[in-house]
């Protein structure tokens, strides 16, 4: 994030017989753009790809703000952030209490296990995997059986 704002380049040299042809050329680079985004509100987030027309090939740090005692699927609202954000690299929770105050929690703090479970393998399991809807089942019903 700290290069954002520079300018990205790469030195074409040529070299023939071992000696350089030419004067080097700095060629300009278009670098992928990159944003730290702050959704406070879920409203937001259906909007995404309107307020970052570029979200497609963006480099995303996000950090999604909500109230864990609403009872909000948070797997699925990560999963539609991260459609609209494809290149995402990073995320932090920030779960309300119930006085309002944020309870800041990175993405490898692990609070509730059946939770981190379901997550990832929502996350890594393919949407069109023919298996997906079974495994996750199963992956349910097995996270009880253990007492999650």
């Amino acid at each position: 994030m700290g290069e954002s704002a520079d300018d990205k380049s790469v030195t074409l040299v040529e070299i023939r017989d071992g000696q350089r042809v030419d004067q080097p050329k700095l060629l300009p680079l278009k670098a992928a753009p990159l944003y730290r985004v702050e959704i406070s509100d879920l409203e937001q987030i259906p909007h995404l790809r309107e307020i970052y027309p570029d979200a497609d090939k963006a480099l995303v740090k996000y950090f999604l703000h909500w109230d864990k005692s609403k009872g909000y699927n948070l797997a699925e609202i990560r999963r539609e952030i991260e459609r609209a954000f494809p290149e995402w690299y990073d995320h932090e929770m920030v779960n309300l209490n119930p006085s309002g105050q944020p309870i800041t929690t990175g993405p490898r703090q692990i609070s509730n296990i059946r939770e981190t479970v379901e997550m990832f393998l929502e996350s890594q399991i393919p949407e069109n995997d023919l298996c997906r809807e079974k495994l996750l089942e199963r992956a349910k019903i097995l996270l009880t059986q253990e007492g999650y």
